[in-house]
């Protein structure tokens, strides 16, 4: 039985419900309205649970939202909770999120669909009063237990229930049960049921009515019902300053598990749990993953080193984030090869597993043992912090480093320098027996006391102005270092062997660090006022960078969902700056299992309970400015052919003809292998045979070669697509290249500037085969010709060597226009 799709309300509203929950906390403040309850001694206010109104047996999955108005005095102490009121970022949020659920009502097409305001106010209702779900596994002792039930606090008031009376199917039947109208509807799998316990709705899907009947017996005898469970009043209770106001568990020893998960210890996972509230200023949450000691199999693996929070490794002072985790990788491989070598099959005749054979290689080829001579050396304290921001700021030096503890350096290092000397030496014949290859990089040994290795990328590999990061390897005496620069490297290893200059919790970073566990096997220290303000203040452009992304993917006649932002409702960095301070999160593991624990005065991307959220809000944005910046560069790509373009000009008096042709006229060669002198590939094109055609058994070894500028950087680069280009001319009589000879400038009486020479194009075809896009100025021209992956646009080089990005919607009379090198057509509106 699928339950979301057995009642209307569901399937209507499962993701507008899913966004409301993700939006738990992003409403204003001011809007929470309070109830007439009375506060208990704790200073919270006293509701029953949510719980009584779930049945307690077969419970699987359970998750609890008290609600902000039962929390108001903590919810509203938070700096969160300031921050969405005392600047205008609460009305921002509130403004976007408004319209963005009127663009998703709009597009729905239900005539019962809610407005905008009601789902906005049900979503502020949920956040509000509460809910509870409880799902539960079918087929218990008596074999019909409910698959889910929802509850909804103070439905009544807050419109919720105005809502599911318009939307509930006109099929539906009401039954009186113990004193209460119940809307029932049948479904595939079973059946449906709403209804009211006071100002509280219900939702639950079950097989049959029996089942109903069982349910609101229990809340009826206040029995069987999840409120009792210890382990949920467990998960409620305050500790330690913490105020838990959402709880809930997944009971993972309930899901049914293949034979061989046991052999991999997932037998030993008994549940997951997860709390989340306020400690002091802060939001604070744990999640817990259950599995006692003994563990076993991939569980084992979790066990190992940790370390002390007053005795981290070496990290600099004036760093505003870095990560500190334990890891034994000399245990990990022992522990994870003798979990292959129980598994592997025996037998004279059984194959190896890959593990064990790379393990024996390395050995015999190599003369290195894995575990013995590089990874037991290893750890078990590691660091890494990283600033590349710093490269944007005038005079900014990269910061970075990877470090490990190590054991016995001389091995070490002996056995790394081993195997840097095998990889310089297979590069190096690598570079012999295929001289016309350019290798992206190479490697450098570092000169000096310490010994170690650097990266050398070949020049225009790397983009200024990251070209001044050089990753460096070097193995100190109580540390191994990866540094982004020798001097970060070096850096990193005189740290470690000094007291001065390492970073300590001072200012801000006392009261996150003090609230800390003791030993963790993880931690991260992050400051979100060096990234989170901007971003903020940078919403505007986010939101047109998506919204381009989005308007390219609209379909036919559709218009493209978009949101606008008057950037006067936007706070300013500064103001949303004073209102933060360091995140942490750290991981314990005790014999009980995994604990991750994360306090942080924003929801950032070091919250396992926000980082999947805000990498969804995130993530068109990101995909947008990546296709932009993939689009500049598929544009300088077509600059660079325009500006080959005109150098042959200068010195032919013409540009490049369509083909290169033999003595008969029969074309041989694209234009793109006649201008490879002219993009610095005259080594390439000295190899081709002119008087052969492309697909020569010559000429066919060279098409893998394709220059990197016939490459779009948005289309797939493996497969069917090695060799090939959609970078197109076109060709005729009437166009730029023609042949044996195509045009020179004097002939373009349309102006070079209103002209097209190259552009992207639907189809691919292998860039040194003479196929390009045919023009017939007497003929209708098929503008679904043009295309590329870009959102909305096609890039198209113009012949004085600009490069626009053309609206795929331009009318095929105007292409045919601009196509035309003397046509003397007026050319209507932009394009």
């Amino acid at each position: 039985m699928n339950p979301s799709l057995s009642f209307p309300f569901a399937r209507r509203f499962v993701a507008p419900v899913i966004v409301a929950l993700v939006s738990l906390f992003t409403a204003p403040a001011a809007s929470f309205g309070q109830t007439n309850t009375t506060k208990s001694a704790t200073g919270r206010v006293a509701a029953p649970s949510l719980g009584r109104y779930i049945p307690s047996k077969n419970l699987v999955f359970y998750f609890e939202n008290s609600g902000t108005t039962l929390n108001a005095a903590t919810w509203k102490s938070t700096a969160f909770c300031k921050l969405l009121n005392d600047t205008k970022l609460g009305a921002m949020i509130e403004d976007l999120a408004l319209k963005g659920i009127g663009e998703a009502v709009k597009r729905s097409g239900d005539a019962k669909a809610p407005t905008a305001q009601e789902l906005y106010g049900w979503f502020q209702g949920i956040l509000k009063d509460g809910f509870a779900i409880g799902v539960h596994s079918l087929g218990g002792a008596n074999g019909s237990q409910p698959a889910f039930v929802v509850v909804l606090r103070n439905a009544s008031k807050n419109g919720i229930k105005a809502v599911v009376d318009r939307i509930t199917s006109p099929d539906a039947t009401k039954k009186t049960i113990s004193r209460r109208t119940v809307t029932i509807e049948k479904a595939q799998s079973g059946e449906s049921a709403v209804w009211m316990e006071g100002d509280d709705l219900l939702i639950a899907s079950f097989r049959d009515q029996k089942d109903l009947a069982e349910i609101i017996a229990m809340i009826d005898g206040k029995t069987g019902v999840a409120s009792n469970l210890p382990l949920r009043n467990e998960l409620f209770a305050s500790d330690k300053g913490f105020t838990p106001i959402m709880a809930g568990f997944f009971d993972i020893s309930t899901v049914p598990m293949p034979p061989s998960s046991a052999q991999l210890g997932f037998n030993g996972l008994k549940r997951i749990d997860y709390r989340f509230g306020f400690q002091d200023d802060a939001l604070y949450s744990v999640l817990s993953i259950v599995a006692p000691s003994p563990r076993r199999g991939l569980l084992a693996l979790l066990d190992g080193a940790t370390f002390e929070k007053s005795a981290l490794p070496a990290v600099p002072s004036g760093l505003s984030g870095f990560m500190v985790f334990a890891l034994n990788p000399g245990a990990i491989w022992e522990k994870t090869t003798q979990m292959v070598r129980d598994s592997a099959p025996a037998g004279p005749n059984a194959p190896i597993p890959g593990m064990l054979l790379f393990e024996q290689q390395a050995q015999k080829v190599l003369g290195i043992r894995i575990n013995e001579d590089l990874l037991g050396k290893l750890g078990p304290r590691w660091t890494f912090y990283l600033d590349i921001e710093s490269l944007q700021r005038p005079g900014g030096k990269p910061r970075g480093a990877l470090t490990a503890d190590i054991k016995d350096q001389p091995q070490l290092a002996q056995t790394l320098d081993k195997l840097f000397t095998l990889i310089i030496q297979g590069m190096e014949r690598q570079a012999q027996a295929n001289p016309q290859a350019r290798q992206p990089f190479s490697f450098a040994k570092v000169t000096g006391s310490t010994p170690g290795y650097r990266i050398v990328f070949a020049p225009g590999v790397v983009p200024a102005p990251y070209n001044a990061i050089q990753p460096t390897l070097l193995v100190g005496k109580k540390q191994l270092v990866i540094g982004v620069t020798e001097a970060e490297a070096r850096a990193a290893i005189q740290l470690a062997a000094s007291t001065k200059g390492r970073w300590a919790p001072t200012g801000d970073f006392k009261t996150p660090f003090d609230k800390l566990p003791k030993e963790m096997i993880w931690l991260n220290v992050s400051d979100p006022r060096t990234t989170l303000p901007q971003m903020i203040a940078r919403t505007p452009m986010l939101l047109g960078t998506m919204n381009a992304a989005m308007a390219g993917q609209a379909r036919g006649g559709e218009p493209p969902f978009s949101l606008t932002l008057d950037p006067a409702k936007v706070p300013t960095a500064a103001d949303i700056a004073k209102y933060l301070y360091p995140n942490t999160n750290a991981a314990t593991l005790d014999r009980e299992g995994l604990k991750i624990i994360t306090r942080e005065s924003a929801p950032a991307v070091t919250s396992p309970a926000t980082s999947a959220i805000t990498v969804a809000v995130l993530l068109p944005a990101v995909q947008a400015a990546r296709e932009a910046a993939r689009r500049t560069q598929c544009a300088n790509n077509l600059k660079m052919v325009g500006l080959a373009f005109h150098n042959y000009h200068s010195a032919n008096n013409v540009f490049p003809p369509a083909a290169i042709t033999s003595n008969s006229g029969k074309p041989l060669l694209s234009w793109r292998v006649a201008i490879l002198p002219y993009i610095e590939q005259g080594d390439l094109y000295k190899e081709f045979k002119l008087d052969e055609p492309w697909d020569s058994p010559h000429n066919k070894t060279l098409i893998s070669r394709m220059p990197a500028i016939y490459a779009c950087p948005s289309r797939p680069t493996s497969g069917a697509t090695t060799g090939t280009t959609n970078y197109l001319a076109f060709v005729g009589k009437n166009a730029l290249l023609n042949t044996p000879k195509s045009s020179s400038i004097r002939e373009i009486t349309d102006g070079t500037s209103n002209t097209l020479a190259v552009a992207e194009a639907q189809k691919s075809v292998i860039w040194t085969k003479p196929e390009d896009i045919s023009f017939d100025m007497a003929a209708p021209f098929n503008s679904s010709e043009l295309y590329s992956l870009h959102p909305g646009v096609f890039n198209a080089l113009m012949v004085d060597g600009s490069v626009r990005f053309i609206k795929r919607v331009v009318p095929p009379a105007t292409l045919k226009a601009l196509i035309s090198i003397n046509g003397g057509e007026a050319i209507q509106g932009g394009f």
